[in-house]
């Protein structure tokens, strides 16, 4: 069976489940920054058809940054509607903690566009453009338990 993103498009609309990594060290998170966009978001991608949620996050490692990874607690659902330019997203999103079993990279390049690898302390989030924009100040009170989040930007 080949494998399919859990992803809907219809004109200016998508409609997807993703998962993402909350990767945090020395109480600095990893961060994707696209030059091109100018801004930051959290390493992951599309769930495949099928597949499970924690096991599509460590594929999401691996392909985005390279390295292998140990999946933690799911920390956020997070349902998620935002737009880039004149395209509207929706997301139903899971975010797990994820530790890297290595180093991360500086950049990545992605197609034409260069991504970079920004560590960044998590209480600077409310300095930059981060999707999704709630983690500068829940990241800091977690409670220790699944949190569901309705954002619209």
């Amino acid at each position: 069976m080949k494998n399919r993103d859990f992803r809907v498009r219809e004109q200016l609309e998508t409609f997807g489940v993703r998962v993402s990594a909350l990767i945090i060290e020395n109480q600095k998170l990893l961060l994707i920054y696209a030059p091109h966009l100018d801004k930051y978001y959290l390493p992951g991608g599309a769930l495949q058809v099928g597949e499970d949620s924690n096991k599509a996050v460590a594929r999401e490692v691996l392909e985005e940054i390279g390295l292998h990874s140990q999946v933690g607690d799911l920390a956020y659902i997070v349902e998620n509607q935002f737009n880039i330019k004149r395209h509207h997203y929706h997301s139903v999103e899971f975010l797990y903690f994820v530790n890297l079993l290595g180093q991360a990279p500086e950049s990545i390049k992605e197609g034409t566009h260069k991504r970079h690898f920004v560590w960044l302390p998590i209480k600077e989030l409310t300095k930059i453009d981060c999707n999704p924009n709630f983690l500068a100040q829940d990241l800091i009170e977690w409670p220790g338990h699944v949190v569901h989040k309705i954002v619209q930007n």
